[in-house]
């Protein structure tokens, strides 16, 4: 860590002192990790009962990328994925999305927006998975 704290130091003196820092962790002088984000809120929103197009749209890449630059929330995924019936073993949880922001409005905006997704999505593939596997059909 020290090593690490004094290369970072000898690249700002090069680049004239002017850096940023944009919520990352950053090292103190006494070589403790502090965190300089303002990420005040946190919600918690379980997607693993969903059907798997809707949990990949909204755990998408440019999904996730809108909802984070509309509402200033950091999304991530959280959990592991375990099928209807099943429950987690002892310490690990369902597939879950952890929405943190600077404000509470921000974070419920965020997760409004994703549980929208979320519910066309699966209402879409409801819809579209009716007949997908049907190879005959019933004629009177």
């Amino acid at each position: 860590a020290a090593a690490a704290a004094a290369a970072a130091a000898a690249i700002n003196a090069k680049l004239g002192g002017a850096h940023a820092r944009s919520g990352a962790v950053a090292a103190n002088e006494d070589g403790n990790d502090s965190d300089h984000s303002e990420m005040v809120c946190e919600c918690e929103l379980d997607i693993n009962d969903y059907p798997q197009h809707a949990r990949w749209k909204v755990t998408h890449r440019r999904s996730v990328a809108d909802v984070e630059e509309f509402t200033s929330c950091v999304i991530t995924t959280k959990g592991l994925f375990y099928p209807p019936g099943r429950n987690p073993p002892a310490g690990e949880r369902k597939l879950y999305l952890l929405i943190e922001g600077p404000s509470e409005l921000a974070v419920l905006s965020a997760r409004r927006e994703i549980k929208r997704k979320l519910d066309e999505a699966a209402l879409a593939s409801t819809k579209a998975g009716a007949g997908k596997y049907a190879k005959y059909s019933i004629v009177s």
